[in-house]
């Protein structure tokens, strides 16, 4: 785990991240509450990673752990229909996802828990797909994988998103960045090993797009320049700048990074 949790993907595990420094609650939730989405992603890129999935039951049961507002949560519900279960430790963003589902005529084919995506109780072999896009990284690939296994049936997928080199040599700011914020990001072959040691066939791989990260930073840039405004003074205002400084940043990391990182769908099946 990083000591510093990267905010690329606010669920709520990388959302304890603001806990540690004197930033109120308020500003928190004006900075996160409500975007489109919480990390990056894409429909196309959800959808693509669903067709390399394969057939799935008349009506599937699916996982969705770190599901924070639910962005793929109504995706899957609204195209795979049967029952999404919807994982996050975060209340609020559950509740979000209650809202969305409910917008979306879909509160029949969605289900939440408030759970720690390490503390999981389900029966085993319960679900037909396990579904997690940028969460894993609070377990690591390989221990995420190797745990959730149980509650996969046999024969079935998993489809997690984790942030991955793409290239050898990245730019010494990248490389810089996220060797500090996450030293555990590794290439797409070292996550490919970890995907065969916890007993999966890795069945495709693809790195999101550069308009899939826009779709949450675009966003939140944003968010940031209002909320500067609104800080600007007032007893909260040097915590709250600091806060917003880093969340910056690691926007202002992703634009001089020439394409070095990315998300990266991996979509892999538990042998029978």
């Amino acid at each position: 785990m990083p000591a510093r949790p990267r905010i690329s993907g606010a669920n709520g595990r990388e959302r304890e991240r603001t806990g540690r420094q004197t930033v109120s609650p308020e500003l928190f939730r004006e900075l996160f509450g409500r975007l489109p989405q919480q990390g990056p992603g894409s429909e196309e890129a959800t959808l693509r990673a669903l067709e390399a999935v394969g057939e799935l039951p008349e009506r599937p049961r699916i996982l969705d752990v770190g599901s924070g507002t639910g962005h793929p949560t109504l995706i899957l519900a609204r195209r795979c229909g049967g029952t999404v279960v919807a994982v996050d430790i975060d209340p609020e963003s559950l509740a979000e996802v209650k809202r969305r589902a409910s917008q979306a005529n879909l509160q029949q084919h969605v289900e939440t828990q408030v759970a720690s995506m390490t503390e999981l109780e389900f029966p085993e072999e319960s679900f037909d797909l396990i579904w997690s896009e940028g969460a894993i990284y609070n377990m690591g690939m390989e221990r995420g994988l190797s745990e959730w296994r149980r509650f996969l049936r046999p024969g079935c997928c998993v489809a997690v998103t984790e942030l991955t080199w793409l290239t050898p040599n990245p730019p010494p700011i990248a490389w810089d960045f996220w060797h500090r914020e996450y030293p555990a990001m590794a290439s797409r072959e070292k996550n490919g090993d970890a995907i065969e040691r916890a007993n999966y066939q890795l069945i495709e791989s693809f790195a999101l797009p550069e308009a899939a990260w826009w779709a949450f930073y675009g966003p939140l840039e944003e968010r940031i320049a209002r909320l500067r405004e609104k800080y600007a003074a007032g007893e909260h205002a040097e915590a709250a700048a600091k806060t917003l400084d880093e969340v910056q940043r690691e926007i202002d990391i992703y634009r001089a990074s020439n394409g070095s990182y990315s998300y990266v769908f991996y979509v892999a099946r538990r042998p029978l």
